[in-house]
């Protein structure tokens, strides 16, 4: 805080003329006018400081008046406080580089081709398409009573989970997210161009394969696509 002092006779060395309530009067120029610094207590309410500097000011004002000055005039300002920006920018860059970071990671994984949960688990798809084995192969079949083809098993075994597919092998694997062997787990599907049956674990395969084998489980051949649902 900042107090300025005007006189008309103020001419000689204005030394301490007052110290009540943290007021510090300390300069010694003859002119018209003497700047007098107010030091305030941190940590004091709005309210104390306010009565604290009346005090001072009135004070101040009459000590100038026994030491003779016949013309005083004090005002004081306070600067209001500038509030420095530097603490919300740095807490934004270290916002945004936590979300980059995350997004990077979350990158990184779908580049991997990290799998997404099935949506059934696929011990229970397993159990199901079990009971099936021994049943035969008959083309266009899609119920127990007629028998099953490859994608006609598939759709009768998600159909019993609550899952509806598409009837043919192409769209049932258009309808799921590609994964590795590596990530398929029992119940996931295996896919050849043609044809395609569930992932028993073990590089095994439970499909209708073809009127010889009927329904069953064997080993898996070739390179086929995993696909989950």
């Amino acid at each position: 805080m900042l107090i300025r002092i005007t006189t008309s006779r103020l001419t000689a060395t204005l030394t301490t003329l007052a110290a009540a309530g943290g007021l510090v009067f300390a300069t010694a120029v003859p002119s018209q006018a003497a700047e007098v610094g107010l030091s305030q207590e941190t940590g004091l309410n709005t309210y104390v400081r306010a009565e604290l500097e009346n005090q001072s000011l009135q004070t101040g004002a009459a000590a100038l008046a026994s030491a003779g000055l016949d013309s005083v005039s004090l005002s004081a300002t306070t600067p209001a406080p500038v509030a420095s920006p530097a603490a919300a920018v740095d807490q934004v860059v270290r916002t945004a580089g936590a979300s980059s970071a995350s997004a990077d990671q979350t990158a990184a994984q779908v580049s991997k081709g990290t799998a997404r949960a099935q949506v059934v688990v696929g011990s229970s798809i397993m159990a199901t398409a079990s009971q099936f084995i021994g049943y035969p192969y008959v083309s266009g079949g899609n119920r127990p009573e007629t028998g099953f083809d490859c994608s006609g098993l598939v759709q009768y075994v998600y159909g019993l989970h609550g899952i509806s597919l598409p009837r043919t092998d192409s769209a049932q694997k258009a309808a799921g997210t590609v994964i590795t062997e590596a990530e398929a787990q029992p119940g996931d599907l295996v896919w050849w161009p043609g044809h395609i049956g569930f992932y028993a674990g073990n590089h095994q395969v439970l499909d209708a394969g073809n009127e010889r084998v009927g329904v069953s489980q064997r080993a898996i051949w070739g390179s086929p696509t995993f696909v989950r649902i």
